[in-house]
């Protein structure tokens, strides 16, 4: 009974655990935690590709700005006691910026990173670690979440290329969800998290000078449609609370425009879908695609890709 019990409970949270592909890395976030003892490795590998650059309403969307990332990613999680798991994500990338290095439109900023020379770029870039408690259980499920995240090399940071922001973060919010929604084989998981991240100095006093302290809300929908086979559709957004507006980049001083990257102010809407299916009673596989749709000072990403993820649940 137990073990039944904990295969189910592992269903739900795969389901929960919808893949946010149009993110720079993937971590864990749901509602649910795992039993005593359970744990999970999932590798997994995407493709990102964009080429066109949102930059609000003064200068609408900027095309013509090709960039390519290839992500590969390791997770591990555990549960040392019941309905508490943490998690580690490691991400290893390429990115590549394939578009013109200079043009006649001084409205629009070309290669401009040591990266963007169109060449492909390797780092390892964030860990990513994260801990949830489940406190509530039965009908609605609710977690609170603990998520850093921490640059593990000195990675460019600036131009299409660039592997990340290099910036230390720690965010903190909650995850609440429910299973059998109107039917029993519907799940629905809403969550929200706060993030403070760490200034950049690399400009001195003018880019310490920007907050890039951000929002993340989301929403999925996931259906179960047998045991071995679910998929699920979710949003997403992105607000940061600070930063620079490219907007002001024209007139804007030259630290400022060599930095405009990690301290860029974002706000980015997006979707994506997922479906997993389990090749064995412990081992599932999980196409996913996400998409940015509307936003500012963000690219119009979209992403693609595959996880492989192993399950180990002890004995009862």
């Amino acid at each position: 009974m137990q073990h039944a019990r904990s295969r189910s409970l592992v269903y739900v949270a795969a389901l929960a655990t919808l893949a946010l592909a149009v993110s720079a890395n993937r971590a864990h976030a749901q509602a649910w935690a795992g039993n005593q003892g359970e744990g999970e490795v999932e590798l997994g590998t995407a493709f990102q590709y964009s080429n066109t650059i949102m930059w609000g309403e003064q200068y609408g969307r900027v095309t013509g700005l090709p960039a390519q990332e290839v992500r590969t990613h390791l997770t591990v999680e555990y549960t040392p006691i019941d309905r508490f798991t943490v998690g580690a994500t490691l991400p290893f990338q390429l990115n590549r910026y394939s578009g013109r290095q200079t043009g006649p439109n001084p409205g629009v900023i070309f290669a401009h990173g040591t990266n963007d020379d169109g060449d492909w770029h390797s780092n390892f870039t964030d860990l990513h670690l994260d801990a949830r408690y489940q406190v509530l259980q039965g009908d609605i499920a609710l977690s609170p979440i603990i998520q850093v995240k921490i640059p593990v090399s000195d990675y460019e940071n600036r131009g299409y290329a660039a592997s990340g922001n290099g910036l230390f973060e720690v965010g903190a919010g909650a995850y609440i969800g429910k299973l059998g929604v109107f039917t029993d084989n519907l799940l629905v998981q809403a969550g929200y998290t706060f993030t403070w991240v760490q200034k950049e100095d690399g400009g001195g006093e003018a880019t310490e000078a920007y907050s890039m302290h951000h929002s993340d809300a989301s929403l999925v929908f996931g259906y179960i449609f047998t045991p071995s086979f679910w998929a699920a559709a979710g949003t997403s957004l992105l607000w940061t609370h600070g930063g620079f507006d490219l907007a002001d980049y024209p007139d804007a001083d030259p630290i400022l425009k060599e930095w405009h990257d990690p301290i860029a102010s974002r706000r980015a809407w997006s979707v994506n879908v997922s479906a997993s299916y389990s090749l064995t009673d412990t081992l599932a596989l999980t196409p996913y695609f996400g998409a940015v749709l509307l936003g500012k000072n963000v690219s119009n990403a979209m992403t693609g890709g595959v996880n492989l993820t192993w399950t180990y649940l002890p004995e009862p």
